[in-house]
């Protein structure tokens, strides 16, 4: 059966083990594609990971054009895809709050990407990336997630087929906006990655404010705080990462000295901070 399906394509086994799941499925045979379905894991689990940098439309919209099969990572963004032919994928960041209004039962844990991939001719994977702490000890299956996917005015939940430490994996579809959600119920209780952030003036002076900022660890957070601070003349320090939960509260402590490594006065030399909510879009 899968030498019959090779001669149906040009393209390789990411290119017709879906379709033969699919139609195994229509069949009636859940075990026969069930099989298939691992095979086409192994497979693309198997394929190095190649970062890319895209190219830049205008003033908000990514470029990658792909070369052929293999599984790649946006270095700007960490929005990767899956496909098994050259693909040309434009994409942006999107606003959760501008296009998803559903609360209650799920909750986003990620950025919302709008992509567009031209002339797909079978299936492509999206790799989305999440904020999650999550380590092997954490107990998830993929019911516990989903990916948003709008298109217009239709909002939908699409499956997701892999979890990973960093992404959520789904199967592409035509439209727009595609963003990573988890039930509420659980997602309350899990940690999130985040970082913190501190800006600085470029000329220190004797009295001087340092900004500090608490974010999730999505890139182009860091990328738009970065913009907005360098309008005033400040730049990022190095960010430290921290695991951050909803609910809690937490105390940053600042201490300094100066060239003699003598330490001097901070006001306040503390802060407490309550995590109420979780930005994930600019």
């Amino acid at each position: 059966m899968l030498k019959a399906w090779r001669t149906k394509t040009p393209h390789g086994p990411l290119h017709y083990l879906p379709q033969l799941e699919e139609t195994l499925q229509n069949m009636g045979e859940p075990d026969l594609a069930a099989a298939v379905q691992g095979v086409y894991k192994e497979y693309r689990d198997a394929l190095p990971l190649q970062k890319v940098s895209p190219e830049m439309i205008g003033d908000t919209q990514w470029s990658l054009r792909l070369p052929g099969e293999g599984k790649y990572l946006c270095r700007r963004t960490d929005l990767g895809v899956v496909t098994p032919y050259p693909l040309h994928v434009t994409y942006r960041s999107a606003n959760w709050s501008d296009n998803w209004q559903q609360v209650g039962e799920w909750m986003p844990v990620g950025p919302l990407f709008s992509i567009q991939c031209e002339d797909v001719e079978g299936p492509v994977d999206i790799l989305l990336p999440h904020v999650l702490c999550l380590d092997q000890n954490t107990a998830l299956n993929t019911d516990d997630m989903a990916i948003v996917h709008v298109t217009g005015e239709t909002e939908e939940l699409l499956t997701v087929s892999e979890i990973s430490s960093t992404h959520l994996t789904t199967r592409f579809r035509k439209g727009s906006k595609f963003g990573p959600v988890m039930r509420t119920v659980l997602g309350m209780s899990l940690r999130r990655n985040g970082l913190c952030v501190v800006f600085a003036p470029a000329n220190f002076t004797s009295v001087f404010q340092l900004h500090v900022y608490i974010i999730s660890n999505v890139v182009l957070m860091v990328e738009y705080l970065q913009t907005l601070e360098g309008k005033v003349g400040y730049s990022s320090w190095d960010p430290e990462q921290c695991v951050l939960k909803l609910g809690e509260e937490y105390r940053l402590e600042v201490t300094a000295k100066n060239g003699a490594d003598v330490d001097v006065l901070t006001r306040p030399e503390e802060a407490r901070i309550e995590l109420v909510s979780f930005k994930l879009s600019t």
